[in-house]
Order: C-alpha cells, then sequence, then structure tokens
C-alpha cells in the first residue's frame, strides 16, 4: 500500500467539495461533553450550598451524562456512516451533499446501524478489559464496519463485523501507520486552538480513512475475499451487482455460492448508483 499516493487522492478528493467536506467532517466529529466530577469538587462546591441547589445541581450532572451517553449511541453512529458515505460518493464523482450524513435516520436500516456499532464496541471493551493490546487487536479488526455499513447498511453486525475481520488481514499495522502519519497535522492544529483541524486535517483525514477502505475492498475483490455483491460502490452498469447477469453461475441447479458473505442482492438500496463518471484527475490505487 502507497500511503503517500493514497493521501494525495484524499487531497484532491476533499477539495472537490471542500466546504461541505469540512461540515460533514465537523458533523461526525461531534460529540456531547460527558460530565466528570471528583468526590472533592462535590465537597468544596457543596460548602455553603442549600439543598435544594445541591440537588438541582445533581439532576443536571445526571441528565447530561444521559444524554452525552445517548448520543454515542444513537445518534453519531448515523453521523458517522452518512459521512462515510458522503466522502465514498465524492471520490467517485457522484452527487452527494451535507444532507448524505442524516439519511440513515429515514431509510428504515438506523435500528441496524446502531445495533451493530453498539455490539463493535462492546467487543472492544470487554476485549480491553484483559489487556490494553487485544482491545487494540480488536478495534482494527473492526476498521471498516463503518464504512462497510455506508454502502450496506441492511448487512447485520455478525456478518459486518465478520467481514471487516476477514479483509482487516494482513492490513492493520498498515492503519494504524495512516492514523499514526495525522500526529504531525494534530500537533500543528493544536498551535491553532483546533481551527487548522476543523478547516483542513479532519475532512483530510476522513478521505483518507475512505481511501484506505477503498483500497482493502479493491484487494479483497482481486483476491476473491468478497464480491461486488457484498460491497457494492459506485461502478459502471456492467459491475452493478443488481443486473441480472451478474454472478448467474451461481443461479444454475446444483451450484452454491461458496462466498460466505454471499447474501440476497440488495434490490433497494438507495445508495447504489448506475452512474459512474471517471476522475480524471484521480490517480487510481488499483483497478477496483
Amino acid at each position: 500500500m502507497n500511503l503517500k499516493l493514497l493521501k494525495e487522492n484524499a487531497r484532491i478528493n476533499f477539495k472537490k467539495k471542500y466546504g461541505e467536506s469540512i461540515v460533514v467532517a465537523l458533523i461526525m466529529s461531534l460529540a456531547l461533553p460527558g460530565t466528570t466530577i471528583d468526590e472533592e469538587t462535590i465537597k468544596s462546591f457543596s460548602t455553603g450550598i442549600s439543598e435544594e441547589t445541591l440537588a438541582l445541581f445533581g439532576i443536571t450532572f445526571l441528565v447530561t451524562s444521559i444524554a452525552a451517553f445517548a448520543f454515542e449511541i444513537l445518534v453519531k453512529p448515523i453521523f458517522t456512516v452518512g459521512g462515510n458515505r458522503f466522502f465514498l460518493k465524492l471520490r467517485r464523482n457522484i452527487p452527494t451533499g451535507i444532507n448524505e450524513t442524516m439519511g440513515n435516520f429515514k431509510d428504515g436500516n438506523y435500528k441496524n446501524i446502531v445495533k451493530t456499532t453498539f455490539f463493535v464496541s462492546l467487543e472492544i471493551m470487554l476485549y480491553s478489559l484483559f489487556l490494553i493490546f487485544p482491545g487494540i487487536i480488536a478495534a482494527f479488526n473492526n476498521f471498516l464496519v463503518d464504512y462497510i455499513l455506508a454502502v450496506r447498511p441492511d448487512v447485520d453486525y455478525t456478518t459486518s463485523m465478520a467481514m471487516s475481520k476477514n479483509l482487516m488481514k494482513g492490513h492493520r499495522f498498515e492503519a494504524f501507520k495512516l492514523i499514526f502519519s495525522f500526529i504531525g497535522w494534530d500537533l500543528l492544529s493544536l498551535c491553532t486552538f483546533g481551527i487548522l483541524s476543523i478547516v483542513y486535517v479532519s475532512p483530510y483525514r476522513q478521505a483518507a480513512l475512505v481511501e484506505f477502505y477503498s483500497y482493502i475492498r479493491s484487494e479483497g475483490l482481486r483476491k476473491g475475499l468478497i464480491t461486488v455483491a457484498d460491497l457494492p460502490d459506485y461502478e459502471a452498469q456492467e459491475q452493478n451487482p443488481f443486473y441480472p447477469q451478474f454472478n448467474q453461475e451461481f443461479q444454475q441447479p446444483g451450484m452454491q455460492n461458496p462466498n460466505p458473505y454471499q447474501q440476497n442482492p440488495y434490490q433497494q438500496n438507495p445508495y447504489q448508483q448506475n452512474v459512474y463518471q471517471d476522475n480524471p484527475y484521480r490517480q487510481d490505487l488499483n483497478n477496483d
């Protein structure tokens, strides 16, 4: 994997819609601030404070904590998956916009996305209870789940997690190197009080991660780990898995698809486009 070329492509892609890329990356990074407080703070705060005021403070603390937790579990996954879809369409020159981040609230896949991301977080947390290293491995095994959901939001959590783990074999360290390569930009962003992160680093990072996913997907197709029906992208019509001639050899009597992830085509996929306009300025990472 050529990380330099991957990041060059990412810079080209997010600048196609620079302003909208900034907003989408900002939405993807949104988080409600959690409330943390220690015993000493409570003692110092409660000195000379009436019981009514202290009770009000406790209620406010509880409500804020619950709201932050609910946002992380029920809302942020939708923004993340929708934002990934925005950047995936952007690299293929497919019409898209900021409203892509909200799409899964109304397309019938909301519950599945929340359920899947919850089980991913649960697995990472459980592995982290033993040692930090198993938790890190679990996180990289599930690295592609949010991108898989961006193109197949109907896939259940067991399939998407298994697919991600299978595709990430041999690529976990490359994912780590890509993430670590932005540490210089993050340090520079601190010097600008986070402004640089908003206007450049965040959309750049999100576009680079989408390029990484696209490379891994093309590798999986080349190696036969997946088919286009498993993970559709925004390809030309002859590559569209929803055309009748696709995988017709497996429709013959006595034939069985050997791919463990193969499911019935997602016929009502609102994200599958039949138009593919190649980007003359983009250097292909692979012939995907």
